[in-house]
């Protein structure tokens, strides 16, 4: 069960939130100066990225380097992040959001601390990510390192040029920020600067021979998109009421925006091969090859590459355009009927 933080802790976590926001850390520190601050309860390094008016003056704490691979994919490898790219990763996030905007819930505890604030003061709004979940909010011990992580900032906006260097140089280090024990002082460490890709499922189908019988007389025609997303629709909740989204495979007609084919997966490593016999029957049934299929994500592209491979398909990535998003209300539209 989920421990949720007590009053002092969320006293804490609101004071060192407006604390951080007064610093304004996003003018002292890049964007390009990514730093890690380590989690001593866990041993796990949470990656920190700051972001400025623009992005909501937030704060997102990517926990370990999965994470840390799985939010740069998201950021760098298409020029607009997927739609559900943030349900794939394990973070911490903060945000500062108007009053008229703050959810409901969040009001409600903020106004039982008796913390004063005018009506133009942004308020911090925190939620915890975890794949295929719905977003929440902190427990106790996400809390306690979050209010941690803004006060070494704070701090560090302070410190001015005695503050460590969080430049990542020539050697790919990164600089890792270590917790002071009792009585200590901060420290820091150079570490490689290792994001970790996923293990991503792949499926090797059995060509006994139906492949090169498949082929005949069909004509190699028109372009496919498909992708693995997780549903934007929840099949149940968790014992804290916290909304589960399992995830769904989808194939469409690349030009037209028809929707070929979707199911849901209950595990993608034993569900799979739903995906890819999909692709074999609706080319059986089609009659047709398409020259290309461009896929959503790396997830998809391992699913699907030795079929496309056996079928002679040209692989792309799906860059997030117009016409990707279609393809996403396409999704939307199919689940409502």
């Amino acid at each position: 069960m989920l421990v949720l933080p007590d009053k002092k802790q969320l006293f804490d976590l609101y004071k060192s939130a407006f604390s951080y926001f007064e610093n304004r850390p996003w003018e002292k520190i890049s964007k390009s100066e990514l730093f890690g601050i380590l989690n001593p309860e866990t041993g796990i390094v949470g990656y920190c990225f700051l972001g400025g008016a623009q992005d909501g003056f937030s704060l997102n704490v990517c926990m370990g380097e999965e994470a840390l691979y799985r939010y740069l994919n998201a950021l760098f490898t298409s020029k607009k992040p997927a739609v559900d790219s943030m349900f794939d990763i394990d973070s911490l996030s903060v945000a500062f959001v108007k009053s008229s905007s703050y959810p409901k819930e969040d009001l409600k505890k903020f106004k039982g601390l008796g913390i004063k604030a005018t009506k133009n003061t942004l308020l911090p709004c925190f939620r915890s990510f975890s794949p295929g979940m719905q977003p929440w909010l902190f427990d106790a011990p996400q809390a306690v390192f979050v209010i941690t992580v803004m006060n070494r900032i704070a701090q560090m906006c302070m410190e001015g040029d005695s503050a460590p260097d969080l430049s990542i140089g020539e050697d790919e280090k990164i600089t890792v920020l270590l917790p002071p024990g009792e009585g200590g002082e901060w420290a820091f460490e150079k570490r490689d600067f290792a994001p970790v890709e996923p293990e991503f499922t792949i499926i090797t189908p059995q060509d006994d021979g139906c492949v090169k019988q498949m082929k005949k007389g069909c004509k190699t025609k028109g372009q496919w998109i498909a992708g693995i997303y997780y549903s934007p629709f929840p099949v149940s909740k968790d014992e804290d009421g916290r909304a589960v989204f399992p995830k769904i495979y989808i194939i469409a007609d690349y030009k037209t925006g028809e929707l070929l084919a979707c199911e849901d997966f209950e595990n993608i490593k034993e569900d799979g091969c739903k995906m890819v016999d999909m692709v074999a029957y609706l080319i059986q049934e089609r009659r047709e090859i398409p020259r290309t299929v461009f896929v959503r994500n790396d997830e998809t592209f391992y699913v699907l590459r030795d079929v496309c491979e056996m079928f002679k398909i040209n692989m792309k990535p799906a860059v997030r355009t117009d016409k990707t998003d279609c393809f996403w209300k396409t999704l939307l539209d199919s689940q409502d009927d």
